[in-house]
Formats: C-alpha cells, sequence, structure tokens
C-alpha cells in the first residue's frame, strides 16, 4: 500500500511526492495536469489522473491508502467563489471520507486563514482566525474538516512558498516587472516572510511521520516558514538584478495600494478577469507578516534549511538553467 499525494502535479505536490520518495515510501500522486503526470512518472512516482470532487475517483485512489498529505487546492488571489468551495472544501470532505480508519493525514493549509491586514510579528497558531477572501475562507473550513472529521490529522501553514519551479509567487512578479507594471511598494521596508519549497515538503514528511508513530502532540495546526524575513524593496531589486529586468520605481504608498486594489477589484466584477492587483495581494506587499515556528520546531523536529538569501540564488540559478520557464 501507498502514500497517497495529492496535487502531485503542482508546486508543492511534486517537491512532496519526491521527497517521500526520496525516503524509501511507496507514493502514489494524483493530479489533473496531463504534463506533469507525465513529468512525474518519467521521475519513477505512480500516478493516476483524476478529480478529486468527485466522491468515487476519492474513494477509489484513498481506500487502501496508508495515509496521505493532501497539497491539492486553489490557491489564487483571484476567481470564483464557487471554485474555491469545491477544490478548497469539497476536495478536502472527499479525501477525509475515502481514508482508511487511523491512516494519517497531512493537511496543507495556509497563513492566510489569519487574515492579517496589519504588521503583526511571530504569529502563533492560537492567533484569531479572520479569513477575508474565497481562498482564505474556504482554507478555513478545510482545516474545520480536518479537525473534526480526521484521525490522526495535523494542518500545516506554509506560509507563501517559492523556489525553483515556481508558476505563482514569483513568476507573477517577474511578470508585472518585465511589463513595468509593479510599483515601488512604499516606504518598502515591510517584513516578507517566505517559505523555501523543499523546507515545506521537509515539514509535511516530517509530520507524517510523527502521525505514523502516534505522536499525540502531532495532531494539531502548525506554522511553516524558512525563518528568515527580509524588507521587500531589496528583495524585489535582487530578483530584478538578478535576472537583467527593470526595478520598480514608480512609488505607491501603502494606502494608494489597498485603494488601488479595491478599485480594481470591483472593476474585475464587473469584467470577469483576474484584476492587476486585488485588496488581499496589495495587503501582502506592503505589510509586515511573519510568523512563529517554534511550535514546528519543539513538536516536529522541523528545522529549516535554506534561508532567504541561499533559496533565491537558486532560484535565479534555476532560472538561468530553464529559460523556458521564463
Amino acid at each position: 500500500m501507498a502514500y497517497v499525494v495529492t496535487g502531485a502535479t503542482g508546486f508543492l505536490g511534486r517537491f512532496v511526492a519526491r521527497a517521500l520518495r526520496a525516503r524509501g515510501f511507496q507514493v502514489l500522486g494524483t493530479g489533473r495536469d496531463p504534463q506533469q503526470i507525465a513529468a512525474r512518472r518519467a521521475e519513477g512516482i505512480a500516478m493516476e489522473a483524476g478529480d478529486l470532487a468527485e466522491p468515487a475517483f476519492a474513494q477509489r485512489l484513498l481506500q487502501d491508502a496508508e495515509g496521505c498529505i493532501h497539497c491539492a487546492a486553489l490557491a489564487s488571489p483571484w476567481g470564483p467563489a464557487e471554485a474555491f468551495e469545491r477544490a478548497n472544501v469539497r476536495v478536502t470532505e472527499n479525501v477525509v471520507a475515502a481514508l482508511p480508519a487511523n491512516a494519517p493525514l497531512v493537511h496543507i493549509s495556509s497563513p492566510s486563514v489569519y487574515g492579517v491586514r496589519e504588521d503583526t510579528y511571530r504569529i502563533r497558531e492560537t492567533h484569531p482566525k479572520t479569513p477575508y477572501d474565497a481562498y482564505a475562507r474556504t482554507k478555513w473550513r478545510a482545516e474545520g474538516v480536518v479537525r473534526d472529521r480526521a484521525e490522526p490529522g495535523v494542518i500545516l501553514r506554509p506560509r507563501a512558498l517559492y523556489g525553483p519551479e515556481d508558476q505563482v509567487i514569483i513568476p507573477r512578479v517577474v511578470d508585472a516587472m518585465r511589463r513595468r507594471r509593479l510599483p515601488r511598494f512604499w516606504p518598502g521596508d515591510n517584513l516578507v516572510d517566505l517559505t523555501y519549497i523543499e523546507d515545506a515538503a521537509d515539514a509535511a514528511v516530517l509530520a507524517l511521520e510523527h502521525l505514523r508513530r502516534g505522536d499525540a502532540k502531532a495532531t494539531e495546526a502548525f506554522n511553516v516558514t524558512s525563518d528568515s524575513p527580509v524588507p521587500l524593496l531589496p528583495l524585489l531589486d535582487r530578483l530584478a538584478a538578478g535576472l537583467d529586468l527593470p526595478r520598480p520605481v514608480l512609488p505607491l504608498p501603502r494606502p494608494l495600494a489597498l485603494a488601488a486594489g479595491r478599485a480594481l477589484e470591483r472593476v474585475a466584477r464587473v469584467t470577469g478577469k483576474e484584476p492587476l492587483l486585488s485588496e488581499y495581494s496589495a495587503t501582502l506587499l506592503t505589510t509586515s507578516i511573519t510568523l512563529d515556528i517554534s511550535k514546528a520546531r519543539e513538536v516536529l523536529g522541523y528545522e529549516p534549511r535554506v534561508d532567504l538569501d541561499e533559496g533565491v540564488r537558486r532560484y535565479l540559478r534555476w532560472r538561468t538553467e530553464h529559460p523556458e520557464a521564463a
């Protein structure tokens, strides 16, 4: 029997599947992207194509599983509420329902559930939850499914994943730089607290191993980052220099950025197109938000291995070696 990795065609899922396989686990991945399914199979990872929102597929995939790391989700700054509901809540319900009794479940959630809008440092897992967009609300509801129905289950909240093969966070920033549409968010001294992709995968495997050993302390929620927050503007300048792109120059103070995000969202609701900047994205780009990972360190033995300086260096090297990803 195998350990199932949902979303193994996605960014985190592929690294989790690789990490499990490297540790000797039998792995079965799932996803819907044919190209990525073929890529995982070429790496020696068994894959099943299908839609976990369909209970029959979830049951067939998971009924004999040893356990599951549930990475599949719709993570986007914009989209219809029903799409987030389907991908984040219904899929989690189906995964939990299909897993055999006592099979461990590692559920990948998000720090967006905290709903932080002002500078907040070293947020602990007990911080109040005030999710304010469809993505965050559905991730919080999915956590509730795991807390109430998964036995045993653990929830991880990795913040802002980045690294080689990233097709979400850094590529969006780079594309905006290339098109000269990224302002110089001012003053730009807000701290960004990112998670290198291999650190996040390590945390997921550690959590699974603790559940397999019956560690009751591990059946809770844990923040995950690489614990190396840095100011935003120097990071953007380094990316621009490393990729030979124009640096952001037009200053945009935080109040104007938030107002612009709200205005562009109103336009997007009419046009149906993703806004260049949402209020949520503007908040993330202008607010210091850092997480306290001491609980993951103490309970799971998690220790980030790649700080932001090294992580950006690895990402830039990967982009140079894979120009087709640009």
